[in-house]
């Protein structure tokens, strides 16, 4: 009812500020163009050519300050409705606009360049068609008094060309090779040219501002679509180099450019700064990263050479040393590895005196060097100046966790196993050093040709601090384990639990060892003991049950077997688990009878019904299987059970099969 609508937006206008009249006017005239209605503006064509002839006037208006974003928005807005009436008259006044008026609004309103060239390209898309469309893109970036207007050369870049791609690019996924490609419209060829150099001289403006906007169009997946493929970005990063012959800030952003490709164009990299280096062109941070590349790549001669340079001029700088030390010790430059650590040990990072952090990174240096001696003394130094800690330190437990390796590499396993043990007590809860104290210490352990002396060094380092430790117990009792010293690991492993009795998996080597010695009762007393920390888990109870039927024990198994439902929390899931056991030693009777427990028990869930479908077919009932597969097939189950459809056929065609 557009024509009340509009009465009474006109007849209120004198109460209502302008803006808002004018707003809610538009909108009206603008949905009964949209769907082909009568207001008093008219309809159809007189209706779109008062509100474009309006609307056009506003946007050219050199006063429209602020309203311009609205004012394109109706303008806009009114072009979409012309396109859904088929009037024809449109196309024409958008070319109109676009040759005649679109330099002024540029002019003017810079700052929405880019919402301008968007609007009327979209507009030549959906009136006219793709290939106008480009063409108007095209010459936006190929015409200078454009660029003019905008600040940079390289906004119009940014304003264009990532609608100019969705425009010439098309994904197609080739049915030989199965892998979609990017390619340009074959439709659209004639413009190719144009399109290639115009995009081409966009990136290269981009490399001269050292401006990273859609930098990643040309990566080596990206550019296949030209026809000399990554070669043509190639070819403007050669011209771009040129031309910046000299500016440092453009050979690192171009570097960057090369290293951000997944992989990264590292032998490239290499190349163009290896011949800058050549002549001198290279500040100290893009040689230290000529170093890198090259160490990357295993070409050690050739970054020894870049970094000799480099210490020759900065005798002082540790970074540059510390570097050259790994490319010494792998080239097998002895006396020039040694000649850098004592330097470094004697001038620039004393031990006793330098920044922890210095002797740290020496010692990890030494380390990647296998000089192990010197890695010890070198973190037993920045132990020493980190002092003790008063509640849990990280840094602490890693440096602890490092002295423990090399120690070990030295045969030190007592003084390893000290340095794990420490890394463990410092490190707090935090799983992933955790893990790391644990993979020290069993490193440290498994470097020892004979564990006596260890355990003899933990048990009187335990009487002298009159203080044990359940992970080094454990740690012990598992290398022994390893070693097949069943009897020892069994006796560190009691030790662990009388200091940690909720340990899981001490509970279970320990009983491992005693089978292994043939023990089988003495295992069963132990899988007892650790019931009676763990009264709720099921599947203790699950394996009691086993160990005593091979004891023959069977009234003692089935006590065991019933305090699977007396004793879980969850008596669904206690029958469930009961059935399973009864399943599985092909007590099928009893079986049905708890998984049928289990699914009253559990109505909400189809899991049960499955389980007892399946033991009733196992047990031949198959008049029986048939109800219960028949009553899940009446129930409507919850939407997360979206497999259920799926197990149902599976198990009608067993039954059929059976």
């Amino acid at each position: 009812r557009y024509v009340e609508a509009e009465r009474l937006v006109i007849s209120a206008a004198q109460h209502a500020p302008a803006d808002r009249v004018s707003s809610q006017l538009f909108e009206i005239r603008r949905a009964a163009l949209y769907h082909g209605r009568h207001v008093s503006w008219g309809e159809g064509d007189t209706l779109y050519r008062r509100l474009y002839d309006e609307t056009v006037a506003q946007l050219l208006d050199p006063e429209i300050g602020d309203d311009f974003d609205r004012v394109l928005q109706r303008w806009h807005q009114i072009l979409i409705a012309a396109e859904r009436r088929r009037i024809a008259a449109a196309e024409h006044d958008l070319r109109q606009l676009t040759q005649n008026e679109f330099h002024t609004l540029i002019r003017r309103h810079s700052a929405q360049s880019q919402l301008i060239v968007s609007r009327i390209g979209d507009q030549l898309m959906r009136l006219a068609d793709r290939e106008t469309a480009v063409e108007f893109l095209l010459d936006r970036m190929e015409s200078p008094s454009v660029a003019l207007q905008w600040t940079q050369p390289r906004q119009r870049w940014n304003a264009n060309v990532p609608r100019l791609q969705e425009l010439v690019l098309e994904t197609v996924t080739p049915p030989a090779t199965n892998t979609p490609i990017t390619r340009y419209r074959p439709a659209l060829r004639r413009l190719r040219d144009r399109y290639e150099t115009v995009v081409l001289d966009g990136f290269h403006e981009t490399l001269l501002a050292q401006d990273g906007s859609n930098l990643a169009l040309f990566g080596p997946s990206s550019s296949q679509h030209l026809r000399q493929h990554h070669q043509a970005v190639l070819n403007v990063v050669e011209r771009a180099l040129a031309e910046t012959s000299g500016s440092i800030s453009h050979l690192q952003f171009i570097t960057n450019f090369l290293l951000g490709y997944q992989p990264p164009d590292t032998r490239y990299v290499i190349r163009i700064l290896q011949d800058k280096a050549e002549h001198d062109e290279l500040d100290t941070s893009l040689q230290n990263r000529l170093v890198d590349l090259l160490i990357s790549e295993n070409r050690d001669i050739e970054a020894l050479r870049i970094i000799d340079k480099l210490v020759a001029a900065s005798p002082q700088d540790i970074a540059t040393r510390l570097k050259r030390m790994p490319i010494a010790f792998r080239l097998g430059r002895r006396a020039l590895l040694q000649d850098d650590l004592t330097y470094l040990k004697t001038k620039l990072i004393p031990p006793e005196t330098a920044n922890e952090s210095l002797v740290v990174q020496l010692a990890s240096t030494c380390r990647s060097c296998l000089l192990w001696d010197e890695a010890v003394s070198l973190y037993e130094a920045a132990i020493r100046r980190h002092g003790s800690p008063r509640t849990v330190d990280h840094s602490l437990s890693d440096l602890y966790a490092s002295l423990s390796i090399c120690q070990a590499h030295l045969g030190l396993v007592p003084d390893a196993v000290d340095s794990a043990a420490a890394a463990w007590t410092v490190c707090g809860n935090d799983p992933a050093r955790r893990a790391t104290a644990q993979e020290m210490l069993t490193e440290a352990l498994r470097q020892a040709d004979d564990l006596t002396p260890v355990v003899r060094h933990v048990e009187e380092t335990a009487v002298r601090n009159q203080r044990d430790s359940s992970f080094l117990r454990r740690s012990l009792g598992i290398a022994l384990m390893e070693t097949e010293h069943w009897a020892a690991a069994e006796s560190q492993l009691r030790t662990a639990l009388e200091l940690q009795s909720l340990d899981s998996e001490s509970w279970t080597r320990l009983r491992t060892c005693l089978q292994r010695q043939h023990k089988p009762e003495a295992a069963v007393e132990v899988l007892l003991d650790q019931i009676e920390t763990e009264p709720r888990s099921l599947s203790l109870y699950e394996e009691l049950y086993d160990q005593l039927i091979s004891l023959n024990e069977s009234r003692l198994a089935e006590r065991g077997a019933t305090s699977i439902v007396e004793v879980g929390l969850n008596e669904s899931e206690n029958h469930a688990k009961l059935a399973e056991l009864r399943e599985r030693t092909n007590h099928l009777n009893a079986a049905i009878v708890h998984w049928r427990q289990a699914a009253e028990l559990k109505q909400e869930e189809p899991g049960p019904l499955l389980s007892l479908f399946d033991a009733l077919l196992k047990a031949g009932q198959r008049n029986e299987a048939r109800r219960t597969l028949q009553t899940l097939r009446a129930k409507k189950w919850d939407e997360r059970f979206e497999e259920l459809p799926t197990q149902l056929r599976e198990r009608q065609q067993q039954l059929r099969n059976q």
